[in-house]
């Protein structure tokens, strides 16, 4: 598909079932995933945004896919595909934090510069045995990292999850937050 001159494709993304919950202990509760597609988010979440007007009235509000009473809706109460996105930074030895440069065609944040790597959890980055969503989340974003760096499957790289949000602007989409430096071969 393309939208104003970019590229996008349709693949096997994951979405939340449910809002995270922290149990009494303080600890994640059991994260339960979905299958859906980067073009159900576009239709749901990138137009949560925008109002549909015809004969200058508003006939559709896009936010009514997320908000319930000026509130974010929890996420199984939304009418979005909520696909999780991902971003990272790559910590490096020296002082420099390596962005990179969005494409001219990239769907989203066009031309601009952008974290280390950034994008969306795809289905097969769930693997046998991951029993965190940790884990997840990292080789995700990890994966976005190689694609927009050039780094090859040979080099090795340690991630951190270190926070989440939902992005108003794309929908209330949840968004995941890591930093990954690169492994030292004492390290392995």
């Amino acid at each position: 598909a393309r939208a104003l001159n970019r590229i996008i494709f349709d693949s096997k993304k994951i979405r939340l079932v449910e809002e995270l919950q922290i149990d009494a202990n303080g600890d994640l509760k059991k994260v339960l995933f979905q299958p859906t597609r980067y073009l159900e988010g576009f239709w749901t979440n990138e137009v949560g945004s925008r109002d549909l007007k015809a004969d200058s009235r508003t006939i559709f509000h896009g936010h009514d896919l997320f908000l319930r009473d000026d509130a974010v809706a929890p996420l199984e109460h939304t009418d979005c595909a909520n696909f999780l996105g991902v971003s990272t930074l790559l910590i490096g030895n020296g002082s420099l934090l390596p962005l990179v440069r969005q494409s001219a065609r990239s769907a989203q944040s066009a031309s601009l510069a952008a974290p280390s790597g950034s994008g969306s959890v795809d289905l097969e980055d769930i693997k046998p045995g991951d029993t965190t969503l940790g884990q997840v989340i990292c080789r995700g974003a990890e994966r976005e990292m190689r694609e927009e760096m050039g780094l090859s499957d040979e080099v090795r790289i340690k991630s951190q999850m270190i926070g989440f949000t939902r992005t108003m602007s794309r929908g209330g989409k949840p968004e995941f937050f890591c930093v990954s430096w690169l492994e030292s071969r004492n390290e392995k």
